[in-house]
């Protein structure tokens, strides 16, 4: 008996981390599955307790893993210059023009990020922009496009690392750069809130 409850436990061992593996290629799915299997172990009356224990542990910590490395951490927008886009000085584009669209990008990229949260917490607020240096100007008819990627947290805060680029034909040429820093906000209650959003560990480098 004890040798077919050990081959079991093996046979689900195998299944939950081959589906949990398949997640990670594949998609949701296997998350599915993985899932699914994780509350059979956990949850069903009469499982034998050899069953238990070692295995649902095991596939709690790759599933775990997995859920922090899904946090969505980039955005990317786009805008065409315009002739009401510009300054006292045109055909260049107006900075304040520039760094609302950065502010708009890195919004999107902070709301996305945001769905990790154990908390609940939904909306941020803007409350800095360190670091920001404009290269070259933007002109009309310039295809810009802004990309921004969650860099960092803090219990609270969210800092995001934003760039604006020329998408000309001979490639992108980068126009202004710099880190617009959010707070997590509960708009009811009128101050921020804890977010407790884990980023996934940076890539590891040869």
């Amino acid at each position: 008996m004890e040798d077919r409850v050990h081959a079991w436990s093996r046979f689900l061992r195998a299944t939950a981390l081959s589906c949990l593996l398949a997640g990670t290629l594949c998609g949701g799915l296997g998350y599915f599955f993985g899932g699914r299997l994780l509350d059979l172990l956990d949850d069903r009356p009469g499982l034998h307790p050899a069953l238990r224990g070692g295995v649902a542990e095991e596939v709690e910590v790759v599933w775990q893993e997995q859920r922090v490395q899904l946090v969505e951490l980039e955005a990317s927008t786009s805008f065409v210059v315009f002739p009401t886009d510009c300054n006292a000085n045109p055909p260049a584009c107006f900075g304040g023009k520039l760094l609302a669209e950065m502010d708009r990008c890195a919004a999107i990229a902070v709301r996305r990020c945001l769905r990790a949260s154990p908390t609940g917490a939904r909306d941020a607020v803007t409350v800095a922009v360190d670091g920001v240096q404009f290269h070259r100007p933007a002109r009309v008819k310039d295809l810009v496009v802004v990309t921004a990627r969650v860099s960092a947290v803090g219990a609270r805060s969210l800092t995001v690392d934003v760039r604006a680029e020329c998408d000309a034909e001979d490639g992108r040429q980068l126009l202004v750069g710099g880190k617009f820093v959010f707070v997590a906000y509960d708009v009811e209650k009128g101050k921020a809130v804890e977010h407790r959003v884990q980023l996934p560990p940076a890539p590891q480098r040869d």
